[in-house]
């Protein structure tokens, strides 16, 4: 029985030249995350966990020094290793713990992503929950991100957007 095989033809022609990559391309969110060494300029309250919730359980909000790169001049914005002065969070987080929760001794670690506005104050409709281990304690954090204040990140003295993640603890005990 013959040997079906099949033929491969060369390419007739071949570019000699590519063209220049687009450099104003608009990188999304989930384009680029760097891992910062350390949160330039943030508060110790909230590298150390500003924050508790009434009761016998704590709530703490913790800024993890991950950040997300984005384009700037365009309404989005900017990454942490992009500003002259980063975020700072302004006084504690006021988280609740759920009390019902509490009660059945659940903790756990809700991760967030969002935008603070040149405002200092987080825009709602930016923020991502990028891990939760209940909705309950999602619905905690957003609540609390609505009432926090920030000191607005800075580029050359300009107040500025910046894109932030930062980790919100409930902890019994």
């Amino acid at each position: 029985a013959p040997i079906n095989v099949p033929v491969i033809t060369a390419p007739i022609s071949v570019p000699t030249s590519i063209s220049a990559p687009d450099l104003n391309a608009i990188p999304t969110v989930t384009d680029v995350v760097a891992r910062a060494s350390d949160i330039a300029g943030t508060s110790s309250a909230a590298k150390s966990g500003a924050g508790s919730a009434s009761g016998t359980g704590r709530a703490v909000s913790q800024s993890t020094g991950d950040v997300v790169s984005a384009s700037r001049g365009d309404g989005s914005a900017w990454g942490e290793e992009q500003v002259d002065v980063a975020v700072r969070q302004q006084g504690a987080a006021n988280l609740k713990y759920p009390d019902r929760l509490r009660a059945a001794n659940v903790s756990g670690t809700v991760m967030m992503r969002f935008i603070v506005g040149a405002n200092g104050r987080v825009e709602m409709s930016s923020v991502k929950v990028l891990d939760s281990p209940h909705d309950e304690f999602t619905a905690a954090v957003k609540d609390a991100l609505r009432s926090m204040r920030f000191r607005a990140a800075e580029v050359r003295g300009t107040k500025v957007r910046q894109l932030v993640e930062q980790s919100f603890t409930f902890r019994l005990g």
